[in-house]
C-alpha cells in the first residue's frame, strides 16, 4: 500500500467513525429514514435514503454532525427501512407464492437499490417461477430480484480438522480417506479457472488430487483438489 493509498484508507475510516457516532443515529431517528450505505465509487461518502424531503433530512444531518456538511448525499426513495424489512419477512415466509417450489437460502435487503434480493440454489435458477417481482405491503409493492445464493452455515470453522466453509490455508487434510495420514493445506490459487491450493511436495500420493477432511456432507466425505508445491 502506498502512502497515498494509506492516507485515503485512514480518511475513509475516520469518515465512517464520524458517520456512526452522531450522523447515523440522527438519520435513524427520522420517520422517513430509508437506509444508509457508503458509496465507495464516490470516495466512501455516506448516502442517506429518505422517503420524505431531501432538504429536511439534510438539515437534520448537518445539525447532528457539522463536520460532514460537504461529505454526504441524501437521496429520496419509495420505501422506509421498516417497509423493506416487513416485505423481506413476508417474502421469506411465503416464497413459494412468488418464486415457486425452489430452495431459498436467503432474503436480504439491497439498501442502495431499495429492493429485496432472494438467494436460491444455482441448480434451481431455471425452475424459479419468476426472476423478479414485487411483494405487496400497505397497498404498495416492494420489488425483488432472484440471484444465485449460498447456504447458511452456523459455524464455519471449529478446528483445523473441521473447517469447510470456506476452506482455509492451515486446514488439516487427509490422504485417501477421512482417517488417512495428515498433510496441511497451503494458500489457495486459481489455475485455468479452477480453484486449487498449494501443499508440500511430499504430500503427493499415487498422483492423486483428492484429499479429505474429517467432516461428512450427506454421509459422503467432501473431496478437495490439490496442487502440489515443493
Amino acid at each position: 500500500m502506498t502512502q497515498d493509498e494509506f492516507a485515503e484508507f485512514e480518511r475513509r475510516v475516520d469518515l465512517q467513525s464520524l458517520t456512526e457516532d452522531r450522523f447515523e443515529p440522527a438519520a435513524r431517528a427520522e420517520k422517513s429514514f430509508a437506509g444508509i450505505y457508503f458509496d465507495h465509487s464516490l470516495h466512501g461518502i455516506p448516502v442517506v435514503l429518505t422517503t420524505g424531503s431531501v432538504d429536511e433530512m439534510k438539515t437534520v444531518l448537518e445539525r447532528a454532525e457539522p463536520r460532514l456538511v460537504d461529505d454526504f448525499i441524501v437521496r429520496q426513495t419509495d420505501f422506509t427501512e421498516r417497509d423493506l424489512e416487513t416485505a423481506a419477512d413476508k417474502l421469506f415466509a411465503n416464497y413459494a407464492d412468488y418464486i415457486g417450489d425452489v430452495e431459498v437460502y436467503s432474503v436480504s435487503v439491497d439498501t442502495s437499490q431499495s429492493e429485496l434480493v432472494v438467494g436460491i440454489r444455482v441448480e434451481q435458477m431455471s425452475l424459479a417461477m419468476a426472476k423478479s417481482g414485487a411483494v405487496p405491503i400497505d397497498k404498495r409493492e416492494v420489488p425483488f430480484r432472484v440471484e444465485r445464493g449460498e447456504p447458511s452455515i452456523e459455524v464455519a470453522c471449529t478446528s483445523r480438522e473441521y473447517c469447510t466453509s470456506p476452506m482455509k490455508a492451515g486446514n488439516v487434510i487427509r490422504r485417501g480417506s477421512t482417517d488417512g495420514s495428515r498433510c496441511t493445506m497451503g494458500f489457495h490459487i486459481v489455475r485455468n479457472g479452477v480453484r486449487q491450493f498449494v501443499s508440500a511436495g511430499h504430500c503427493s500420493y499415487n498422483n492423486s488430487t483428492l484429499w479429505y477432511q474429517r467432516v461428512r456432507a450427506c454421509g459422503i466425505p467432501p473431496r478437495i483438489r490439490i496442487r502440489l508445491g515443493h
